[in-house]
């Protein structure tokens, strides 16, 4: 395990990155600059689905709405 602040470093050496967040962990395969994009991209789809699911729950109030 290693724990350091200096990403150049991280990214010379590792090839797995555990990121530790909201009692989760997650796995990412590959140096630091790959943990950094994919972790981007998966907050992003994240992002997408509750904003997906947000269009969707108005979508069926409207339409609970309607005589």
């Amino acid at each position: 395990i290693i724990i350091s602040h200096d990403r150049e470093f991280l990214d010379a050496i590792t090839t797995v990155t555990l990121h530790l967040e909201d009692a989760g962990l997650t796995r990412y395969g590959g140096n630091y600059t790959t943990f950094e994009e994919m972790r981007a991209e998966r907050l992003e789809q994240q992002q997408e689905l509750v904003q997906r699911q947000e269009r969707e729950q108005r979508l069926r109030r409207r339409s609970q709405e309607l005589p």
